[in-house]
């Protein structure tokens, strides 16, 4: 059957059905927006400890290219994400919600939780150095219990003013309260990341 075809209009795109759909009294119907796309992803493991304290989140990086098998403008809507399993069979990996994207856009798409990589933050120290400064010694321990090595990319968020005073792996700024950590780890390896944090109230 002929998928939807696309079409810009002003500042928007249109998604027209070039065929009839007949629906039965009450019934309901999903009709795809366009055939199932084939191609190469990347898929990234990330933790945030202050959204979830013992996930580890997947998500699969794509560019909205031909590429990739897409290559035209996305509304925003449900996205499912499947893997062909070794006898061929499609397994359902996921779904995940996504905002309206342009062609050649990149989409980040969370499936969900890994199974074989765990985490857990603590905060081992709080030191009150004056009625405004306080420092904190966080350790963030992650471990892998995957056959084959793995990164996973840590986000931790900071809240005021703050200063890192010391780090056991070096950091990157990803905004104005959130500071990013990229931890390799082999297979069945347990790693700690060390932080110390300086906050400053006014």
């Amino acid at each position: 059957a002929a998928p939807f075809e696309e079409k810009a209009f002003f500042e928007y795109h249109m998604y027209t059905l070039p065929r009839n759909a007949t629906l039965a009294d009450k019934e309901q119907k999903q009709i795809s927006l366009f055939d199932p796309a084939k191609g190469a992803v990347q898929k990234e493991f990330i933790y945030r400890p202050e959204q979830d304290a013992k996930a580890v989140k997947v998500v699969v990086k794509l560019k909205n290219s031909a590429e990739t098998g897409l290559g035209m403008p996305l509304p925003a809507g449900r996205v499912r994400m499947f893997k062909a399993d070794t006898d061929g069979m499609l397994v359902l990996l996921g779904e995940d919600q996504i905002d309206h994207t342009p062609k050649n856009d990149s989409l980040r798409i969370d499936i969900g939780t890994a199974f074989d990589i765990t985490a857990e933050e603590r905060t081992v120290n709080v030191t009150r150095v004056s009625n405004t400064v306080e420092e904190r010694d966080f350790e963030i321990e992650l471990r892998n219990r995957k056959a084959e090595a793995v990164k996973v990319r840590v986000e931790k968020n900071l809240w005021g003013y703050w200063e890192i005073l010391s780090s056991s792996l070096e950091y990157t700024k990803k905004d104005a309260s959130t500071v990013a950590f990229s931890v390799p780890l082999k297979k069945d390896e347990v790693a700690t990341l060390k932080l110390k944090v300086r906050f400053t109230s006014r």
